[in-house]
């Protein structure tokens, strides 16, 4: 059975690229459930598992906020994911801004760890 925790990440993305919102681990998956963030410009986001794209582009206008709710539970498989790493694990999450951009706020991410 897979360890699985939950965690309130802070989001604070400057740079074009990849920045990582959880950090690869061994036969580790993480699971972006909900998330909130703002930006000072604007910028498309996309999320990656490692350097391959998971989510298409998000476009944002400066001052305008992305929330994402925790997605419904599913009875049979529990929370619903936005987006996942890798199946074979060891990937981080990544939040990547198309141009340099002030991103803030919280992703909220489950990590689950199989043995």
């Amino acid at each position: 059975m897979a360890k699985t925790s939950i965690a309130s990440v802070a989001v604070n993305a400057t740079n074009s690229g990849g920045t990582t919102l959880a950090a690869a681990a061994t036969n580790t998956i993480h699971e972006l459930i909900g998330l909130s963030i703002s930006s000072n410009a604007a910028v498309s986001v996309k999320f990656q598992s490692n350097s391959n794209d998971i989510t298409g582009p998000w476009n944002m206008a400066a001052g305008t906020p992305l929330t994402i709710p925790q997605l419904a539970q599913n009875v049979m498989s529990g929370i619903t994911p936005i987006c996942s790493t890798a199946v074979a694990g060891n990937e981080p999450l990544k939040i990547n801004l198309s141009v340099n951009a002030s991103v803030g706020g919280v992703a909220i991410v489950r990590s689950m760890t199989f043995p």
